[in-house]
């Protein structure tokens, strides 16, 4: 059952973000320069210089993909994957699981033109590659650039970046328990991102507590300490 719908901060503020603070427009580069984006903000697709090309069909591949993006760049132990999305079985059977699942998934982003090593296999663990840029971390890299700027344009132009990247939220269509703590986190961050631009009296409170929700993978994504 989907989550009910989430009430929208912006609306009681009367902010409208920039028609230019679109979710594609200003968007960092994937590292690599890759023209592929993984989106979990809003519905889950795989992008192509910015046009949709593919979903996955299987919520598991989905779920299984979206939790190494949520990962990344840190490696996940394949066990720990597997007590996490098949914690009754037998840990010998959970494994062959985990490797037909991530089969599926590569022969899917193989036949949409990306490498096999789009996941990449790290002795016992896995990792989700730069080539693949995902609009998670765009988000959090907005933040913490807006957490970081010292003059107020700088700021506002991080913030409202992460606003159009927020759009409809983390997979809100998808109800997991590992995915619950990474929604509530994200829509914290939204929050204190639309009051920092509707309430700029509250500012220094207000980045206080950005920084404070922030995870620590965010100011690893921004390239440094907070």
């Amino acid at each position: 059952m989907p989550f009910p719908p989430v009430s929208d901060p912006l609306a009681s503020t009367g902010y409208s973000p920039p028609a230019s603070a679109s979710p594609t427009h200003g968007a960092p580069p994937s590292p690599l320069g890759s023209p592929w984006r993984l989106r979990l903000l809003g519905s889950f697709s795989l992008e192509q210089d910015g046009e949709r090309v593919c979903g996955f069909g299987a919520r598991l591949d989905e779920q299984l993909l979206a939790y190494l993006a949520l990962q990344a760049p840190t490696a996940v132990a394949r066990r720990d994957l597997v007590a996490l999305f098949w914690p009754r079985i037998a840990t010998a059977t959970a494994l062959k699981n985990l490797s037909v699942t991530l089969f599926a998934i590569r022969k899917r982003l193989q036949e949409e033109g990306l490498p096999a090593t789009a996941i990449d296999g790290v002795r016992q663990s896995l990792r989700l590659d730069p080539l693949l840029a995902v609009d998670t971390q765009d988000y959090l890299r907005a933040l913490a650039r807006a957490a970081r700027a010292a003059h107020k344009p700088d700021r506002n132009r991080a913030i409202e970046e992460s606003i159009a990247l927020f759009g409809a939220g983390l997979l809100p269509g998808v109800r997991a328990d590992w995915l619950t703590a990474h929604q509530e986190t994200f829509q914290q961050l939204y929050r204190v991102a639309v009051d920092l631009l509707s309430s700029p009296n509250r500012r220094p409170q207000l980045l206080a507590e950005l920084r404070d929700a922030l995870p620590p993978v965010a100011w690893q994504l921004a390239g440094g300490e907070p």
